[in-house]
């Protein structure tokens, strides 16, 4: 879980012990660092803090302190810093501290931190109680440090891990056994040598620069992948820090725009660097493709040459794409509108990325729901990957609070955003990510709410069984003997399973239906301990004995990933008839099956009208958003 959400930095001066220096000028390795450190202490972990120390006057603007995670070497925490290191008397050293909430800092065997600066580069890569690599980030393919000393949970609360000795750069100092903290004051035995300011930063500004257009090319990758290039732009777009995308985009000014309509003037900057749209800067970073979408990264400088200027015009486009006359790649980067009036027509991923996929004309329909299996699907498949947009909220988080569409006031139970609806005149920079064409908006989208919620229909009280569908949510439950947890997708523990369970029961129950479909049931079998058995006990245990049964199609597992539909029954409303049948490719080539969760299908007879009816139970949408690949703008990926 992540937890730094409320960090704050504090920023004091030190005072100075000025060293006799003997006549001896040493240049500094790292005289910017991490000084103190504490993460772990007896009971509920507080006070957690990082303190960096550095020459008064350094500007520690756009610089960040990342934390990482040793078990699995990635990063779980990113707090970008801001301002400049105070001045103490004129000479001396300034710090930064940045105090974590309680548990923000992990204490696992190993973990770590780096520090980098405005460039990306990496300053430090420090871990404790052990080292490794990290995987991601900008310190991914790097072994950490470790720092030989550590703290556990036996120390008391008010201790730290501090460097001392005498010095002016990290190489000077070494790290102790935890001790009193003394964040924000030098550290007991730490005397630092006087340190001139940084030099002030040489503007790069009228420097020469290369255009956009030959960065992007007009192909889908850069001509200049890897090169470290120079470039002097327009900002159009800022999605800066962890809440947005990391970065900016800039696009050239008209007059510097080439004539070749299928090359893009617009790129995006890796950087968190502050800048403000109107901005023209002059940037120097590495060409590089992510996801398949240009961009700069390794960004050494960015400079600002001139403020409030006007934005480059705004290129009208329209769906659907068509990679011949009207290729979206042409675009990315730029500021882009779409005039024309566009249907929601997907808004699975709303709540969790803030996001909203859109098409031309009637929202898209699952191929096979209106054509048949083979060629006709295929035809339709190649039009809807087409004719889709996704318009994004500027943000790479997870769970966004709030939801921000639709607007004024974001997603709630009486501001709902449902597929059918509208928009129109969208406007924003146009990006390539998660194998999908993005608008992130530069002015709010107005949608309109054109696809009203249906009156609940009214049934008729002749039919004799009630059908349903319920997705149970990763329905693991350990090995059945209130053990084996955490689980590989489900609950973490017995007692989150057995909350998960409750609300499963009550709802199924009180849906009251004779014929339930399930989805994300583990896929262990159908013995006394399986998911789907363990299931059917507790409903059983509410219901009544022998109330509900559930299918077994005579195989140990559905498919081969970990989670299957399945099918459980009223026996006194109905009754299976003859065998189940699992319907993947082995029974039908059509049957597409790349994920191993085949249909499972089951004819029953109604016990009151004595008629038959076949119930078949699949993952909604399953193979059309998982299993067509053909190509970059034609692809289908999910995260």
């Amino acid at each position: 879980m992540l937890r730094f959400q409320h960090y704050k930095l504090r920023i004091t001066a030190l005072a100075v012990l000025s060293v006799l220096n003997l006549g001896v000028t040493a240049q500094a390795a790292t005289p910017v660092f991490i000084n103190e450190i504490h993460y772990d202490n007896a009971g509920t972990d507080a006070g957690e803090a990082i303190e960096i120390v550095g020459p008064a006057g350094t500007d520690l603007t756009g610089w960040q302190v990342i934390l990482y995670n040793g078990a699995n070497g990635l990063s779980y925490s990113t707090v970008t810093l801001n301002g400049v290191l105070p001045d103490e008397s004129g000479s001396g050293m300034g710090t930064l501290i940045i105090d974590y909430p309680v548990n923000g800092i992990q204490n696992g065997a190993p973990d770590g931190m780096a520090l980098v600066d405005a460039a990306n580069n990496v300053v430090q890569f420090l871990s404790y109680e052990g080292a490794f690599t990290a995987l991601n980030g900008p310190a991914v393919g790097r072994l950490s440090q470790d720092i030989n000393v550590a703290e556990t949970g036996d120390t008391p609360l008010n201790y730290s891990l501090q460097l001392t000795g005498t010095g002016s750069e990290y190489e000077d100092f070494s790290w102790n056994s935890p001790s009193e903290n003394s964040f924000g004051r030098i550290n007991p035995n730490q005397f630092f040598a006087s340190a001139p300011p940084p030099p002030p930063p040489i503007s790069k500004c009228g420097q020469p620069a290369v255009l956009i257009s030959a960065i992007q090319g007009s192909g889908s990758d850069s001509p200049l992948l890897g090169s470290e290039q120079s470039i002097e732009a327009v900002v159009i777009g800022g999605f800066q820090d962890s809440n947005g995308l990391n970065g900016f985009f800039v696009q050239e000014e008209d007059s510097d725009a080439d004539n070749d309509s299928k090359t893009s003037e617009g790129l995006f900057i890796a950087s968190n660097l502050p800048v403000t749209v109107g901005d023209r800067v002059h940037i120097v970073g590495t060409v590089s493709e992510r996801f398949n979408m240009t961009r700069l990264e390794s960004v050494k400088s960015v400079d600002i040459c001139a403020g409030a200027l006007p934005l480059p015009a705004v290129t009208e486009l329209s769906l659907p794409f068509d990679p011949v006359t009207n290729d979206p790649e042409w675009r990315e980067g730029m500021l882009v509108n779409f005039p024309q009036t566009l249907t929601v027509t997907e808004n699975f991923n709303l709540a969790r990325f803030g996001e909203v996929m859109v098409s031309s004309g009637s929202r898209l329909m699952i191929p096979t729901q209106v054509a048949d299996p083979g060629d006709a699907a295929n035809a339709v498949k190649g039009q809807n990957l087409l004719n889709r947009l996704v318009i994004d909220d500027g943000s790479n988080r997870q769970n966004p609070d709030p939801v921000v569409y639709p607007g004024p006031n974001g997603l709630n139970a009486d501001n709902t955003l449902r597929i059918g609806d509208t928009v129109s005149d969208a406007i924003g920079v146009l990006a390539y990510d998660f194998s999908l064409f993005r608008l992130h908006p530069t002015e709010a989208p107005q949608f309109s709410s054109t696809n009203a919620r249906p009156a609940p229909p009214v049934l008729p009280g002749i039919g004799s069984l009630k059908v349903a569908s319920f997705n149970v949510l990763n329905y693991f439950n350990g090995d059945g003997l209130g053990g084996g947890f955490p689980t590989s997708r489900g609950a973490n523990s017995l007692a989150e399973f057995n909350r998960q369970r409750d609300k499963i029961i009550a709802a199924i129950v009180d849906m009251d239906a004779d014929i339930v479909g399930l989805m994300e049931i583990e896929n262990d079998g159908y013995a006394a301990h399986s998911a789907i058995a363990d299931l059917v006990d507790g409903l059983n245990a509410v219901a009544g004995s022998g109330t509900y049964e559930y299918i077994d199609p005579g195989v140990s597992r559905i498919g081969t990933d970990e989670i299957a539909v399945g099918i459980i029954f009223k026996s006194a409303k109905a009754e299976p008839v003859a065998a189940s049948a699992i319907l993947d490719n082995s029974v039908d080539p059509r049957f597409l099956d790349t994920k191993s969760r085949p249909v499972l299908a089951q004819t029953f007879l109604d016990k009151a009208s004595n008629k038959t009816l076949t119930v078949a139970v699949t993952v909604s949408g399953f193979n059309y958003r998982y299993a067509i690949k053909a190509g970059r703008n034609l692809s289908s990926k999910s995260r």
